[in-house]
């Protein structure tokens, strides 16, 4: 069936369909979520998540962006060699991660049990902070096998399995919840759903790395690519940093939220972060095809094609955000008191504002990121993150303490963030040697 398709779809546009069908099954639960539950009970899910993410993301040395940059190393060694190393590089990353995660996620239930009475005044069950916490550590470490999967390129096969992983998961946390009804059985179907996504997604790295890629996994060798690992100690460090600024980001917002208004308020805003989320199932899918093909045009010295990529990239982002700003725009109100039956009404200007940053992140960032990982210049980048995230708080607390807090005061202060970084960040490459692949810069300068 895949190589029929082949013709007729690109990876792109398959990954984009799989992904607009399994964001909507993710929107369907999302929804029935928030309308069974309430705002202040998704209030009560937002901060006991927003706690562990926080905590989870205080350690985040982007070993899978490293990975990458190892992967697509250069190399003059035979097929056999190639595919040791490259497996080498696979089994560090997870298995880094695999401990990152398990970790953080005790840290992160202990900082539950410590603050979590700060931020809200509904009472919380200790289970539902360790469900929460082993749920953000099973998705961590998921998202590692699937971020590199796409190294292999069987996008066709990744798509499907990805679809029938989303049903199963989708299905299977309705089958626990929905009798339920309450936040016990959110926990229990939300757990459940988690670690068999993993088990499915693991199951698919392991079946491509053996017969596909013919990767000796879990034999002699394993460590090979630990010597390289260790060298790349600048890009670990600041790659940490980073996480802080991750953390800050989209981590710690609804923490403030939650400290300066009420439940309700916080409940409005865990929506519209989780509404407009939605839309990144399709920079995910750019993410996963044109990350490696922009790696190894780097790796090439490919700058023309690399530039020609980007703006196309940025020309279609840009009109598919308007559009569903227009949608919104006519459509919104209506689908919020039909689907949520009115309870959510005041998120709406909220939800318009954070779809703005899409164009941001799947037209920029999707090809400006490959670029700070193959030159390694990520302490400047790491810094204009941090003022973007200061400028981001500066807008979002400046807007509570003038008015009473609202999500539309939080989400202004989300899209300052992109504001102030990616002009910023543009302007760094736009004077380096890797003006050439930026479009919009007319550069002779070239990477030596």
């Amino acid at each position: 069936m895949m190589r029929g398709a082949k013709p007729l779809v690109s990876p792109t546009q398959y990954l984009a369909a799989v992904n607009v069908l399994s964001s909507a099954l993710g929107f369907a639960q999302g929804i029935v979520t928030a309308r069974q539950m309430g705002p202040e009970a998704y209030g009560v899910i937002a901060v006991i998540a927003a706690t562990n993410a926080t905590v989870l993301n205080s350690l985040d040395v982007r070993l899978a962006d490293l990975a990458g940059k190892l992967y697509y190393r250069p190399s003059q060694a035979s097929l056999s060699e190639l595919r040791a190393y490259r497996a080498s590089v696979l089994q560090i990353c997870l298995i880094g991660n695999g401990l990152i995660s398990l970790g953080l996620s005790i840290l992160g239930f202990l900082a539950s049990l410590i603050f979590i009475r700060t931020l809200t005044a509904t009472p919380v069950h200790t289970q539902w902070l360790l469900a929460q916490s082993l749920i953000l550590a099973l998705a961590n470490w998921s998202n590692s096998f699937d971020y590199l999967q796409r190294f292999s390129g069987r996008f066709y096969l990744m798509g499907t399995w990805r679809l029938a992983t989303r049903v199963a998961t989708v299905g299977l946390f309705f089958a626990i919840f929905l009798p339920a009804g309450n936040l016990d059985g959110y926990y229990h179907a939300l757990l459940s759903a988690t670690g068999l996504g993993l088990a499915m997604t693991a199951s698919l790295s392991v079946w491509i790395w053996l017969k596909y890629e013919r990767f000796p996994l879990l034999r002699r060798g394993l460590w090979l690519a630990g010597s390289d690992y260790g060298r790349e100690f600048r890009f670990l460090f600041f790659g940490n940093l980073l996480g802080y600024v991750k953390m800050l980001h989209r981590g710690s917002d609804v923490l403030v939220v939650g400290f300066f208004a009420d439940d309700r308020i916080t409940g409005l805003y865990k929506l519209t972060r989780s509404l407009t989320d939605s839309l990144y199932v399709l920079f995910d899918a750019l993410n996963q095809v044109y990350y490696p093909r922009f790696m190894e045009l780097l790796s090439r010295h490919s700058f023309a094609e690399y530039r020609r990529l980007a703006g196309r990239l940025f020309a279609y982002t840009g009109g598919f955000t308007l559009a569903v700003l227009g949608l919104e725009a006519i459509f919104l109100p209506q689908l919020m008191r039909i689907a949520l039956a009115n309870r959510f009404a005041g998120a709406e200007d909220a939800i318009m504002i954070m779809t703005v940053p899409f164009m941001f992140v799947a037209g920029v960032y999707t090809w400006m990121w490959p670029v700070f990982v193959h030159s390694g210049r990520l302490a400047r980048y790491t810094a204009y993150s941090l003022l973007a995230c200061l400028a981001q708080y500066a807008v979002m607390i400046g807007l509570f303490v003038v008015w009473p807090p609202t999500p539309l005061a939080a989400a202004l202060g989300y899209l300052t963030h992109y504001c102030v970084l990616i002009p910023l960040a543009y302007l760094l490459l736009a004077q380096s040697g890797y003006a050439p692949c930026l479009p919009g810069v007319r550069a002779k300068a070239a990477v030596a």
